[in-house]
């Protein structure tokens, strides 16, 4: 995975702060590498803060190209909204969530495509 494509949204009340954490340090450090971030947000060390508005912000993409992403078998993000006006502020995803990279095929979907491919060249002889 290369990206995560996202918006965010809040009620009047709702969270005004968002962060990316990841199972790769055990959720410990904001991930704090953005490609793109709606004009409407702020952004310090990773913690994204939004207006004080009942709006969304969309057009936001976490960009994970980093060697720290690279060659890893499993990862689990979490997404905190937090720092909210009232005990009823509503806030979340908003739009689509996205999700761009590279697709690398299972072992052993390799094997059988290679062993298709020798059927098919035996078969010629």
């Amino acid at each position: 995975m290369t990206s995560i494509g996202f918006g965010i949204g809040r009620s009047g009340t709702g969270p005004r702060q968002w962060e990316w954490r990841t199972s790769i340090d055990s959720y410990a450090a904001t991930v704090s590498t953005y490609s793109a971030l709606n004009a409407g947000l702020s952004n310090t060390g990773g913690i994204l803060t939004n207006p004080d508005l009942n709006s969304s912000w969309t057009g936001n993409v976490l960009n994970l190209s980093a060697a720290a992403y690279k060659d890893l078998t499993s990862i689990t993000f979490r997404f905190y909204g937090y720092n909210s006006e009232a005990s009823g502020g509503t806030g979340g995803f908003q739009g689509n969530l996205s999700f761009a990279g590279e697709a690398i095929p299972e072992p052993s979907a390799a094997l059988l495509g290679g062993l298709g491919l020798l059927a098919l060249l035996r078969r010629r002889r």
